[in-house]
Order: C-alpha cells, then sequence, then structure tokens
C-alpha cells in the first residue's frame, strides 16, 4: 500500500470518528453492554490483489487468516470469541474447487477458535476474491479492555512474539518474485534450488492448526534441513498466524491489572503509537526486549538493525501488546516479554538500544505492497 494510501485510510477513520464521537471507533471492536456481559464485534476484510496474492497463498489460508484477524481484535479487547459471520466475494470463473477451499478455510479457522457459525452471505465480485469476515465475542460486564486506560509508570508487555510475519513475508517474495537481494534476509535462503521448490511444495500444505513439530517432521520427510524448516515456519507466520491470547488468569480480578490493550497487526511501533495516543501517554522501551523468533534473534547476518526493523515494522504478528499496572514479574505467563512502560505524553516514544542511548522511534508500521 503507497502511503498516500495509507494516509488516506486514516483520514477516513478520523472523518468517521468525528461524524459519530459516540461510535466507539478507535478501539479493536465495538463494545455493546448486554444482559450478561459486554458483546464485542470485530470486522475486517481482506481483499485479493491487496491482502493477498493466490501466489502466495490459497484461498483457505486467506480466509484463515482474516478469522485470525477479527479473532485477534476480540483478544485484545479482553474478549473470547463465540460467532463467526462471512460474506464471500466471488468473482467470474469461479469454481466448484475454489468453494470448497474457502469453506475448508471457514471450516479450520473456527476449528481453531472453537467459533460456531452464525450467518453470511455471497456475492459477485467484478475483480478477485474478497472475504468479509465478522467475529462476535464477549467479555464480562465492564470489563472490556480498550486503548485508553494505560498510565505513566505502568509496564509495557508483548504477549507472543514480534518480526515472524515480516520474514516470512520477506522470504515469500525472494522466493515467488525473484527480488535477487531486495530484503536483508534473502542470505538465510537455501542456495539450492531443489530446496526453494521444497519450500514451495509445502506452503499449500500448511494452516492454522499445523505445529512447528508437524513441519518439521513433513520437513525432514521431504529431505529439507532444519535451517529451512525455520524459514516455513516464518512464511506459515505471514500466510496463516495464529492469535495470542492472555491466559484469564492474566485478566482475573486482583493483583495485575491491564489497564490499555491492542493487538500487533500494523507493527509494534505504529500499535504502540495507537495504545499510547489513546491513553494520552508517551512509552519507553528497550530494543533488546523484544521478543524475536529464536531462528531470528540468533540468524547469522542479521545484526542489530535488522533485528529491530524486524521488531518494530512487522506487522499481522496478531501478538497482544498491554499495559500492565501493579505487575509483579514472578505472575508473568510464559509467552511473555516486558519491554519497557509508559511514560509522560510530553516524552514521546523512545526506544533504547544495546548502547543504552534512547531515540525516538519513527512510526512505520506494516502494509501490503502488491501494487
Amino acid at each position: 500500500m503507497y502511503l498516500e494510501d495509507i494516509i488516506r485510510e486514516k483520514y477516513v477513520i478520523e472523518r468517521i470518528k468525528e461524524a459519530f464521537p459516540e461510535s466507539g471507533i478507535g478501539d479493536d471492536t465495538a463494545v455493546l453492554p448486554s444482559i450478561g456481559g459486554d458483546l464485542l464485534f470485530a470486522s475486517d476484510a481482506v481483499v485479493e490483489g491487496v491482502h493477498f496474492r493466490r501466489i502466495y497463498s490459497t484461498l483457505s489460508q486467506a480466509v484463515q487468516k482474516a478469522v485470525t484477524s477479527n479473532v485477534s481484535d476480540i483478544y485484545a479487547m479482553g474478549g473470547r470469541p463465540l460467532k463467526i459471520l462471512l460474506t464471500a466475494g466471488l468473482p467470474a470463473g469461479c469454481d466448484e474447487a475454489d468453494i470448497e477451499d474457502v469453506i475448508d478455510g471457514l471450516k479450520k479457522g473456527s476449528k481453531a477458535y472453537g467459533l460456531e457459525l452464525a450467518g453470511g452471505d455471497t456475492v459477485f465480485s467484478p475483480g478477485g476474491f474478497f472475504f468479509d469476515i465478522s467475529v462476535i465475542g464477549q467479555a464480562e460486564s465492564g470489563a472490556a479492555v480498550k486503548r485508553s486506560g494505560g498510565m505513566k509508570g505502568d509496564t509495557l508487555v508483548v504477549f507472543g512474539e514480534c518480526g515472524g510475519s515480516l520474514a516470512g513475508f520477506s522470504f515469500l517474495g525472494s522466493i515467488f518474485d525473484s527480488s535477487g537481494g531486495k530484503y536483508f534476509l534473502d542470505s538465510l535462503l537455501p542456495a539450492d534450488k531443489e530446496e526453494i521448490d521444497g519450500i514451495k511444495g509445502m506452503l499449500p500444505d500448511l494452516s492454522i492448526l499445523t505445529t512447528s513439530a508437524e513441519i518439521r517432521k513433513l520437513a525432514e520427510k521431504t529431505g529439507l534441513h532444519g535451517k529451512t524448516a525455520d524459514i516455513i515456519e516464518m512464511i506459515m507466520r505471514h500466510i496463516v498466524p495464529r492469535a495470542v491470547r492472555l491466559d484469564d488468569r492474566f485478566l482475573a480480578p486482583g493483583g495485575a491489572k491491564v489497564t490499555a490493550m491492542t493487538d500487533i497487526s500494523d507493527g509494534l511501533a505504529e500499535d504502540l503509537a495507537s495504545l499510547c495516543g489513546a491513553s494520552s501517554t508517551g512509552a519507553l522501551i528497550d530494543a533488546e526486549s523484544i521478543p524475536l523468533p529464536a531462528f531470528l534473534a540468533s540468524g547469522e547476518g542479521i545484526g542489530e538493525k535488522e533485528r529491530m526493523e524486524l521488531s518494530l515494522t512487522s506487522g499481522e504478528e496478531y501478538s497482544q501488546l498491554a499495559a500492565v499496572r501493579d505487575l509483579d514479574k514472578k505472575e508473568l505467563p510464559e509467552g511473555a516479554a516486558i519491554i519497557g512502560e509508559l511514560t509522560g505524553q510530553e516524552e514521546g516514544l523512545m526506544i533504547r538500544g544495546s548502547d543504552g542511548i534512547a531515540k525516538k522511534i519513527v512510526e512505520a508500521g506494516f502494509e501490503h505492497d502488491f501494487k
């Protein structure tokens, strides 16, 4: 997506917020109070050629990713996803196999998160495929976590990892578009054409239900070495990511309190800016504390600058970024990492490198670049 498209999208959102000031737009989901708790509504669409390409992923994988995007928004509000609705835009030439692929994606996405299909629609698309998905969730009455509750001194915690999705996106570009050194991760790709073909052959079988162990087992059967299995896992994190949910005990009343939260969908830098903007705070984070996949954290040829780019700008991770008050580090659940704290609004967004020097964070999130 080009810069003017990003600016236009943000302008539209701001104008809608101005026109409907009571709408609550600005958090990950809409919150509607109801008997028995708060209902959460998340909605997102993916469009062929903008959010996914058939050369990179199957229709099933595109649907699964769209499901994850919505479920992640529910998780970011501290809620539980319950129901799903799908509207599918089907272009001319769509055949029975395509329909079965879409249904497969809906089944796997629903199974991964325990969702029940509540309805939807199919319409003709004059272009490619598109999938508009809505997920309905629930939170305890008044307990939905918004982006606006953070305060100076709250601890910033990432639940999950950063960097894997952008790495996968880069590998896809190198493998399918023959970018030839366009990405700084190209040096990690195998030089052997048979191994590259082996990676291509495995990708259509990846799903949101595929485990790391299954990837390694399949890679061994295909004759691929260990590092190649790591590359396939990074690609999987881009085409069929899995949303991270906080442990119920961590969201329960008493003890540490999650005061503000958002999912990492546009990149840590941009999503942190959104959280701080809503909470009227600044932030100071530690670059070396941001959790990267082990493969990227220890990868040869990946220096501090490259690791920082991966950790700050990798979008579609669907990890969670939370501001937490009264945190006891001993109670931090597995898979969570303290990356810094909220500061005063006047201090802005800062990141401290390995040299101990804090610098201003440049807001540069992930945008699809299929044009």
